[in-house]
C-alpha cells in the first residue's frame, strides 16, 4: 500500500494532475446547466471516438449515456478489482439508460 500511496503522490506532483485541477476551477465558475452541457457535450464526443459504442448504438442513446457518465480518476499502475462486476454493472447501465432513452 505504501508503494501505492507513494505512486500516486508521486503523479500528482509531477504535475500530471494540474490540467485536471484548473479544468475543474474553471468549471466551478460556470452555472449548473452550462457545466452539465459542457460535461455532455465532452463525453459525447468520447463516445463517439469509441468504436464499440459509435457502432452499435443509436446517436440518441449516446447522448442519453453522455449525461450519465462520471469522470473517475486512477493513478497510474492502479489495479483495479471485480472486473466482472464492473462489466456487469455497465450492461446494467447501458440497458437502464437505453430504457429510459426510448421511452421519451
Amino acid at each position: 500500500m505504501q508503494v501505492r500511496v507513494r505512486k500516486y503522490l508521486e503523479y500528482i506532483l509531477e504535475g500530471e494532475m494540474t490540467y485536471n485541477v484548473e479544468e475543474q476551477k474553471v468549471l466551478g465558475l460556470l452555472s449548473g446547466p452550462l457545466r452539465n452541457e459542457i460535461s455532455t457535450e465532452l463525453n459525447l464526443k468520447a463516445l463517439r471516438n469509441c468504436k464499440v459504442f459509435n457502432n452499435n448504438f443509436t446517436e440518441k442513446f449516446l447522448v442519453v449515456l453522455a449525461k450519465d457518465l462520471k469522470e473517475t480518476t486512477l493513478s497510474p499502475e492502479q489495479v483495479i478489482f471485480k472486473v466482472r462486476i464492473r462489466i456487469l454493472g455497465l450492461i446494467s447501465h447501458l440497458i437502464q439508460s437505453f430504457k429510459r432513452s426510448t421511452r421519451r
